[in-house]
């Protein structure tokens, strides 16, 4: 990282990005290009349960900290 204080490194879809400490659920899929159908996930720790993330949502990260996302469903085709 380039400034310890101003910057955290996030992986989203088992990809590495430096960013800032604060991002919008939007702006974590735009890192790996993801349109607004897809679904943000922030993975818990441990036991705890993964966290859906809304496109709006301004998030606090921390170095590691883990995503994924998951392509839009279509049920019934």
């Amino acid at each position: 990282m380039s400034q310890a204080s101003n910057a955290v490194t996030i992986l989203v879809d088992s990809s590495e990005f430096e960013v800032p400490k604060t991002l919008s659920g939007g702006q974590i899929k735009a890192l790996v290009q993801k349109d607004i159908r897809y679904q943000l996930f922030k993975e818990g720790d441990g036991k705890e349960p993964d966290q859906a993330v809304r496109d709006e949502d301004s998030l606090s990260l921390t170095n590691r900290m883990r995503f994924y996302t998951v392509p839009p469903a279509a049920f019934g085709r």
